[in-house]
C-alpha cells in the first residue's frame, strides 16, 4: 500500500544537485585523508576544509527542506488511509518519510562526520583547537535548522 499512496505535493528531484554534492565532499573526505596520512594540517587548511564542507551541509539542508515541509501532508495522509489501523499507519508513515530523507541525510552526516575529522586531525597534529573553535555554536544551530 505504501507505493499507491500519492503526496498532493510534486517533490522536486535533487539528484543532479545530490550527487554533485556527494562528489564534492568525497573530494573533501580524499583531501581529509592525504592530510592524515601525512600527519599534517595547518589552520588555513582546516579552515577551508571546514567552509567548503559548512557550504556542502547548508546547502543540502536547503533542499532537504521540501520533505519537512511535506511532513504533516504525509502523516494525514497515511493516518487516513490506516484510520481502522493506527499504528501500522503511524509505522509506514515513518518509514516512507525516512526514506525520503535517507539521501539528503546521508550526505549531511558525511559533513558533519568530516567537521569531527578534521577537529581530531588539528587538534592531534598542533596540540590546540582550531581558530573557528568559538563560532561552532553559531553554525550548529543554523545546520539543525535545515
Amino acid at each position: 500500500m505504501l507505493n499507491t499512496l500519492v503526496l498532493k505535493t510534486e517533490l522536486e528531484s535533487h539528484d543532479n544537485e545530490l550527487f554533485k554534492a556527494t562528489n564534492e565532499i568525497t573530494d573533501l573526505e580524499h583531501t581529509l585523508d592525504k592530510l592524515i596520512k601525512l600527519k599534517h594540517i595547518t589552520n588555513e587548511t582546516h579552515d577551508f576544509l571546514f567552509e567548503e564542507t559548512a557550504k556542502i551541509l547548508d546547502h543540502v539542508g536547503s533542499l532537504s527542506q521540501q520533505i519537512f515541509d511535506v511532513e504533516q501532508e504525509i502523516e494525514d495522509l497515511y493516518a487516513m488511509e490506516y484510520k481502522h489501523s493506527p499504528e501500522l499507519g503511524l509505522k509506514l508513515w515513518y518509514e516512507y518519510y525516512e526514506q525520503l530523507h535517507k539521501p539528503y541525510t546521508n550526505i549531511k552526516n558525511r559533513c558533519w562526520r568530516m567537521f569531527d575529522s578534521l577537529d581530531v586531525l588539528y587538534i592531534n597534529c598542533n596540540k590546540s583547537k582550531p581558530s573557528n573553535w568559538d563560532k561552532r555554536l553559531g553554525l550548529e544551530n543554523k545546520a539543525t535548522l535545515a
